[in-house]
């Protein structure tokens, strides 16, 4: 996904939620880290691949109307991904503002 990203346009409206999705993947790894090393419970592990499941699908879903440029930008973020924000203990506004600043 990162070398894709690249090639896109910043004109394409995907790319913005694409760089969205980067921050979260490593949000996702830095909270899967102490998940592992507790293994408190599997209930926590569940959650973690259920949300990292969740971000995925949206990524892959995402390239895939970036590839073929879809005119009509739809928005991305549908309530699981603002749960998976969440999840992952990333600020989705803070990021988005950031993004806003550098396209």
């Amino acid at each position: 996904m990162c070398s894709e990203i690249r090639s896109i346009p910043d004109s394409n409206p995907y790319k913005k939620d694409l760089q969205k999705y980067r921050v979260l993947i490593i949000a996702s790894f830095a909270k899967l880290n102490p998940i592992l090393a507790s293994l408190r419970s599997d209930k926590d592990l569940q959650e973690w691949n259920h949300f990292a499941q969740v971000l995925l699908t949206q990524i892959s879903e995402t390239l895939v109307k970036a590839r073929v440029n879809q005119k009509r930008y739809d928005g991305t973020n549908s309530k699981l991904m603002r749960s998976a924000f969440d999840f992952f203990d990333v600020p989705e506004e803070e990021v988005d503002r950031m993004l806003q600043a550098v396209y």
